[in-house]
């Protein structure tokens, strides 16, 4: 039924004049589920489905999308009269035409239709009923699951449906020991209810939040640093997913626009995009223009390959596109960003590799992220230790940090041979050298 909406939108908008038109259809059914205090404080579903249409008319484009699926035809009409009040754009070429897809496995876990309350209370019950340290005095968890419904039609001949799963547990602590607080938090996703690591994840929350309880100040001065997975997603992962945009780099707004078959990194360092991933939860046949997705290689052993292109960037460089238009749900625009981002990882496990610092930073988390024009970074320590002879001694208190990326991605020392998944983003324990800490 979806694509049948599509399709049925498509020719309509080319019947009333449109030179193109796409449509795309978006389904969402959530169930989600919070604790609070240890007891199952909400559980609810939400539905949220429409479509956007895009139409072309001399080159200028018209968007526009709605959650009724019984007025198709005042959606179209609207479409095509935005496109023909804009203004043309010159570097339109076209939207992309028919090719044909790879289909991708393990995305979408049968077990999670038809959830009920009484079984994601089950799924819970490690939360519920853990046996937490006496200075844990908060815990916070909830629990997504998701089942999405994508199609696409368009008038060069795209035709693509599918659908997929995603689940996703969060848990935040806080603790408090005479007039010491502490606060950590951890989270784990999978396209697989099964595969949701909520036990490891509780676990890194617990061991963290305790740890932060001794926060001490740290003397200002340059210190080796090892980069938590969830701080590369702010430090590096956004960054990469803006200045590796061909549409930034085209207009000059990155500060790798002039890079391009440059050495940009550490020889260590590769960095793959992969939209075909079995089981990776950005993984589809096709991306947000029902263009193919594939595998990209952005940077090899320190040098920078390719840049991340949708059809309308890549049409103006007389390229493909590497299937990285993405859609956030029917509402918006397609844009270009990541699909599966994998970082390359070393030999040794993190552990080992804090066995060995002498005295260094193990960042864990920052919230802050470098400014995509230049690359400079600066920036809190949300949640940092300090290590000395391979134990981390205490928390950091009020610490920043400063460094430029392409110091930061040249100076890496190593990569740890274990991984974690954030998100969408494949991520290793990174060691960095020279890195100025702002202390006392």
């Amino acid at each position: 039924m979806s694509l049948e909406v599509c399709q049925r939108a498509v020719r309509l908008a080319e019947k009333l004049g449109a030179d193109q038109a796409e449509c795309f259809f978006y389904s969402e059914d959530t169930t989600r589920a919070a604790i609070r205090k240890k007891e199952l404080k909400r559980f609810e579903t939400r539905k949220d489905q429409g479509i956007a249409i895009r139409t072309i008319v001399n080159k200028s484009l018209g968007f526009y999308y709605t959650t009724n699926l019984e007025h198709v035809e005042d959606a179209v009409e609207i479409a095509l009269k935005l496109a023909r009040a804009g203004i043309p754009d010159p570097n339109f070429v076209s939207l992309p035409a028919k090719k044909s897809y790879v289909r991708v496995e393990d995305i979408y876990d049968k077990s999670i239709e038809n959830l009920d309350e009484e079984f994601v209370s089950s799924l819970l019950k490690e939360v519920l009923e853990i046996d937490f340290d006496q200075r844990i005095k908060s815990v916070n968890s909830d629990l997504e699951i998701s089942i999405y419904e994508e199609a696409i039609a368009n008038s060069l001949g795209i035709e693509g449906s599918e659908i997929s799963t995603f689940s996703s547990f969060t848990v935040e602590m806080s603790a408090s020991e005479g007039d010491k607080y502490s606060g950590s938090s951890d989270f784990t996703s999978s396209r697989f209810l099964k595969n949701l690591e909520i036990k490891q994840a509780i676990e890194r929350a617990h061991t963290l939040t305790l740890k932060g309880l001794d926060k001490k100040r740290l003397p200002t001065g340059t210190y080796p640093i090892i980069i938590d997975p969830v701080a590369s997603l702010y430090l590096l992962c956004m960054t990469l997913n803006s200045s590796l945009n061909a549409d930034l780099v085209q207009r000059k707004r990155s500060f790798l626009s002039n890079d391009l078959g440059q050495k940009i990194a550490s020889e260590k360092l590769t960095v793959i995009d992969d939209g075909l991933l079995k089981g990776g939860l950005a993984s589809s046949s096709f991306d947000g223009e029902g263009y193919p997705s594939g595998r990209n290689v952005l940077i090899e052993k320190g040098m920078l390959k390719n840049f991340m292109y949708d059809s309308y960037t890549a049409a103006k460089e007389g390229k493909e596109s590497t299937g990285n238009a993405v859609r956030n749900g029917f509402r918006s625009l397609p844009t270009i960003r990541s699909r599966n981002l994998i970082f390359s990882n070393g030999t040794r496990e993190f552990k080992d590799m804090i066995a060995d610092v002498k005295k260094g930073i193990y960042l864990r988390s920052t919230f802050d992220t470098p400014n995509v024009i230049t690359g400079e970074f600066s920036g809190m320590i949300n949640e940092g230790f300090y290590v000395e002879e391979g134990e981390m001694k205490h928390s950091l208190l009020q610490a920043g940090l400063g460094i430029s990326l392409r110091k930061l991605l040249s100076n890496i020392v190593e990569l740890s041979r274990d991984t974690r998944w954030i998100f969408s983003f494949k991520l290793p324990y990174i060691l960095i050298e020279n890195v100025n800490i702002a202390g006392q």
